[in-house]
């Protein structure tokens, strides 16, 4: 191959930067080596959801791999040169990676935490966030930050029972999470993408019945069975089960500050996790708030949320102080909790099917 990364260091590289988190865990990158270089190729297909409009999960989710890969070549003793190009999302390709020689033991040391890392939705011991090293994660004058809070109140407790609700009360939100639910292992293996039954934070058997759950007007009739509410309970249980909450914020809109925010995210995510704390992101309460703010909603969302949204930006800005011009991106609950099991780990797809030319 060209350049001066052998075949088999290329793909060891690229398998373990793919255990960086995507929304439902879609998996909407594909990776092409050419011309010495890795180039990082979007793939709307599997983006499409209404959470990626103007493709702003997608940036979230490119902040996350390219920390990956940062520490899946430190491995290799290489360091990743990236060159972002941004101005048309829609184009099919992101930028590209350059590796070269520069060892970085730091870095190399977080790759048995980028292993472990994966999202747990279980209920958790209790804990405290380490907030100090946390903090220090965020640059100074960057374009993304990070707050903490142990105890939230009351109020922000509401607004995050009230906008779990979400999933629940609109049809589109809810396919494009069922789209991604597998329900028997044979799923699971079969697709390696997706959310297996088995990572929802609850013991349950194999269930293909829950199969059913994709199928259009599935989710009315549950909705008036309080599906709904019942999520909410579950919600707040998992929020008081935790050490506290973190939340990842931009100081300005833009495409770039969401791909910073999305590498502080990871940052964040792999310290929390070497620290032997779960971790569960949450979208509803925080990067919907960001959505509402830049006029990003889809259109035949209720208005209530709209409304929910800017209560809710209202109450992280007073009880997390942030700056006029910040908005939260996403929320990840923390807590002690043990390794999760490794059949309740998501699964990725193979570098065979990600890596071209490689």
């Amino acid at each position: 191959m060209n350049g001066d990364l052998s075949r088999a260091t290329l793909r060891r590289v690229v398998q373990a930067a793919s255990r960086a988190p995507t929304a439902e865990n879609c998996q909407p990158f594909r990776f092409r080596w050419q011309d010495g270089a890795l180039h990082l190729l979007h793939d709307a297909d599997r983006a499409r959801k209404g959470q990626d409009r103007r493709h702003h999960d997608s940036l979230l989710a490119l902040g996350a791999l390219l920390v990956g890969f940062e520490i899946a070549a430190a491995v290799e003793g290489l360091a990743v040169q990236p060159a972002l190009a941004l101005d048309d999302p829609a184009a099919p390709c992101w930028g590209s990676l350059r590796f070269h020689p520069d060892p970085s033991p730091a870095l190399a040391d977080l790759a048995p935490v980028l292993a472990r890392r994966c999202t747990d939705r279980r209920l958790f011991r209790g804990g405290r966030l380490p907030e100090a090293a946390l903090r220090a994660l965020a640059a100074p004058g960057g374009a993304a930050g990070i707050s903490t809070l142990a105890a939230p109140s009351p109020a922000l407790l509401r607004f995050l029972w009230r906008a779990e609700r979400l999933v629940w009360s609109h049809e589109p939100t809810w396919q494009d999470v069922m789209r991604w639910l597998r329900v028997t292992q044979a799923e699971v293996e079969r697709s390696r993408d997706g959310a297996s039954w088995r990572t929802m934070g609850v013991d349950l058997p194999e269930l293909p019945l829950l199969g059913r759950l994709r199928q259009p007007g599935a989710r009315a009739p549950l909705a008036r069975l309080g599906g709904g509410m019942a999520a909410s309970a579950w919600l707040l249980r998992q929020v008081r089960s935790s050490a506290g909450l973190v939340l990842l914020t931009v100081k300005q809109p833009g495409r770039a500050a969401l791909v910073d925010a999305g590498r502080l995210m990871m940052r964040a995510w792999l310290c929390l996790t070497e620290a032997d704390h779960g971790v569960q992101p949450h979208s509803q309460p925080s990067f919907f708030v960001h959505e509402a703010a830049v006029g990003n909603l889809p259109p035949d969302l209720d208005p209530r949320f709209s409304a929910l949204y800017a209560e809710g930006l209202a109450l992280w800005r007073r009880e997390l102080g942030l700056g006029p011009a910040e908005l939260p991106v996403m929320m990840l609950r923390a807590g002690w909790s043990d390794s999760l099991p490794e059949g309740r780990r998501t699964l990725r797809l193979g570098v065979e099917e990600v890596l071209e030319g490689g």
